[in-house]
């Protein structure tokens, strides 16, 4: 890998229009230890002109991986902007469990009450990383009782990762869900209720 230059990544990513080519280009500049050039990088993920979605999404996982300090503020800019494309925005919430404590709190708390559900369910996987305690239970406990049943199971998911601080009731009540894979994450959590 320290053969690869990253310029010559660069002039290839921005020559091809093939998604599979700009995905491994993208994983390979995750790979090299030569410094990324991350101006150029910030200005692909800026661009919702002549950039695809799918580009700009592969960028900002890529400044994640690299811990692209630099690029921090525009990544949370282009998050944190409603006019944004909904997808782009829930795999990039996504990856803020990548940039671990470099996110404030109240970042990923606004995320919870976006109105895009897929950011939302994006918010609840990250919290899963943060420490029990932490947790902010009224919040998650709010979407045990959503419409959507994909809600529904990234908010037992959630409450599972405040171990002791657990209220039985919800997980209890999700065995009973209409919707199967909500059943099977509440099964989940009995099981670890009675690990502790």
């Amino acid at each position: 890998m320290d053969l690869v230059e990253a310029q010559f990544l660069l002039d290839h990513l921005n020559s091809t229009e093939s998604e599979g080519e700009q995905s491994a280009i993208l994983d390979l500049m995750c790979q090299i230890k030569a410094p990324l050039p991350i101006d150029a990088l910030m200005v692909i993920l800026e661009d919702r002109e002549t950039s695809t979605v799918f580009l700009r999404q592969g960028v900002a996982h890529t400044l994640a991986v690299v811990q692209a300090e630099d690029a921090l503020d525009l990544f949370l800019s282009v998050l944190m902007n409603h006019n944004e494309d909904a997808w782009l925005r829930e795999m990039m919430t996504d990856d803020l469990a990548i940039w671990k404590e470099r996110i404030p709190n109240e970042i990923l708390l606004t995320l919870l009450a976006d109105s895009e559900l897929g950011v939302v369910t994006s918010a609840l996987s990250v919290l899963r990383e943060w420490p029990p305690d932490a947790l902010p239970l009224e919040r998650v406990l709010s979407y045990c009782t959503h419409e959507e049943g994909y809600v529904r199971k990234a908010a037992i998911k959630a409450l599972l990762a405040a171990s002791l601080r657990i209220p039985p009731g919800p997980i209890l009540s999700a065995l009973h869900d209409p919707e199967q894979e909500v059943r099977a994450a509440a099964s989940h959590g009995c099981i670890s209720l009675l690990e502790w």
